[in-house]
């Protein structure tokens, strides 16, 4: 599956069984075996360093599907009003981010009634014509003397890259690198993993933190041992109190097990 699926340009996957991807996402909020998160304020320079251990981490034997889910990448329309402009022609702003709303998003301007099902009427932008910044820019806008002024003559329009996704964490923004493990022994490959982010310098109020199925097993092994270790005395107890003899409870502990 993974060798049919990595022919597809320009898409992430992964491949799970149903009840290992909620076990991940319970520890690490992410379907992968581990999440490194990085935490401060400035969203560029979370970008950044999210980068920079993306790298480090490709170059890591056994660690695998590297990836960023929040990178940047989204397409933005930045519109910036002409406030002299509006002032000159006697149009407010709303008038013309209304234009802009409906030219991409639609707008619903009457609903029919009929047999009982209301349908709606919108009316939207040609989607050719969507996509095409300069007709966004001839887009008219009525003025209040009847005249039609186009937007570029009342807003400066650009297209721009950004984000489409800032994740936060406990009131703070982070950045996160997911990752798998691979091979046998995982533990060791986590270690080194946190071996080679600790080395890292990071700009001051930054920190970091790995989340993995690796230190939930280590923990859920060392409470068993723990809980397991404190059923037996108190089973050791309890079985005491009602033998006579210790030969009994020997006997009992003995084939307890079969």
């Amino acid at each position: 599956i993974k060798a049919a699926l990595s022919q597809i340009p320009d898409v992430d996957f992964e491949v799970n069984t149903f009840l290992t991807e909620r076990i991940e996402e319970v520890v690490s909020g992410y379907t992968t075996d581990a999440a490194l998160s990085i935490y401060g304020n400035d969203l560029d320079q979370l970008e950044g360093t999210g980068k920079i251990f993306t790298g480090l981490l490709k170059n890591i034997p056994g660690v695998t599907d590297v990836r960023q889910p929040a990178e940047e990448g989204a397409p933005e329309l930045n519109v910036a009003l002409n406030h002299g402009a509006l002032k000159k022609w006697g149009i407010d702003a709303i008038s013309v981010l209304d234009a802009i709303h409906s030219a991409y998003q639609g707008d619903i301007v009457r609903q029919i009634y009929e047999a009982g099902r209301i349908t709606n009427i919108a009316v939207i932008l040609d989607p050719a014509l969507r996509n095409n910044t300069d007709a966004i820019k001839r887009l008219p806008v009525r003025a209040p003397s009847g005249v039609f002024v186009p937007v570029m003559e009342l807003a400066s329009i650009e297209e721009h890259t950004g984000r489409y996704m800032i994740l936060r964490e406990g009131g703070r923004r982070i950045q996160t690198v997911v990752f798998n493990l691979a091979g046998r022994d995982k533990a060791a490959v986590l270690d080194r993993v946190k071996a080679e982010i600790a080395k890292q310098d990071l700009p001051a109020g930054y920190y970091t933190s790995i989340a993995s199925l690796s230190d939930e097993a280590v923990k859920s092994r060392n409470d068993l041992i723990f809980l397991s270790l404190a059923a037996s005395v108190a089973i050791i107890v309890l079985l005491s109190l009602v033998m006579e003899h210790a030969s009994q409870l020997v006997l009992v502990a003995i084939n307890a097990p079969l």
